[in-house]
């Protein structure tokens, strides 16, 4: 059934744009669109997003933390999970600055905001997750080598309460040495298949995903939840987005200068 007495995530998305004088991305509307109907149906779900980069999918997430904000029903929490620690702190920060540092943290292995996932929204990488999801939080890690025990039951049950949101996914099979760079990719589909078996909600979203990753993972996620895909262009296009990207130049000039040159020209 539809909760008529929250907000959708759709309208949430729409206010946003509205407020900056954006214009909303109809693949973005959709996507909002395409969670609301898993969610009226219950049905567990992975929504697989292939946008190409600059489209707003940053904008997504903030949409999903609004609605966890206003006491959402179908979820209460966001994780957030990228390749880079450096592109967690920027979204973080990003984030911070909409709902305050009280509701967003980075958790990575150079910054502990939130070891337990308890903040509203967790930006975070895959290696810290995947630690969280095994039951070997990274905060406690000693602990585990130690004595073997862990406070892990209360970050698994932040995670289960989350919407969870795997961006960049195209660049989690190159993570690690080439010798075992599938086992980052391999990590995290098993992540997203016992999440989805569970019944929690996952967007993998991406900008350029590889037909052999695209098919591994639609292959062992089809096995246990319906996985819907929407991708820019076959028909799925944005016209606006094109003809705003279009309108775009870019120039550039090669100059014979050393380095201390160019920075005493464009400092």
């Amino acid at each position: 059934m539809r909760w008529l007495f929250l907000p959708e995530l759709k309208e949430i998305y729409l206010d946003i744009c509205s407020q900056r004088n954006w214009t909303p991305r109809s693949l973005l509307v959709k996507a909002l669109e395409t969670i609301e109907d898993f969610y009226s149906k219950e049905e567990p779900f992975i929504l697989l997003l292939s946008l190409p980069t600059g489209y707003g999918k940053t904008t997504l997430t903030e949409t999903l933390l609004k609605y966890a904000v206003n006491d959402g029903h179908f979820f209460s929490k966001v994780v957030h999970i990228l390749p880079m620690r450096s592109i967690v702190d920027d979204l973080a920060n990003k984030l911070k600055r909409v709902f305050g540092e009280d509701r967003v943290a980075a958790q990575h292995m150079g910054l502990h905001e939130s070891p337990f996932f308890a903040k509203q929204c967790v930006i975070t990488t895959l290696d810290t997750f995947i630690l969280n999801f095994v039951k070997i939080p990274p905060i406690e890690f000693r602990k585990v080598v130690e004595r073997g025990i862990s406070h892990y039951d209360f970050v698994r049950g932040m995670i289960y309460s989350s919407l969870v949101v795997f961006d960049e996914f195209h660049l989690f099979s190159g993570l690690g040495s080439l010798k075992e760079e599938m086992k980052s990719l391999e990590a995290a589909v098993a992540s997203i298949i016992c999440l989805s078996t569970a019944g929690v909600p996952v967007i993998v979203a991406t900008a350029t995903l590889p037909v052999p990753m695209k098919n591994y993972l639609i292959e062992k996620a089809e096995e246990v939840v319906e996985v819907k895909e929407i991708k820019f262009g076959n028909g799925q296009r944005d016209e606006f987005f094109l003809k705003e990207r279009k309108s775009k130049t870019i120039s550039f000039k090669i100059e014979n200068k050393t380095l201390e040159g160019l920075l005493q020209t464009y400092s």
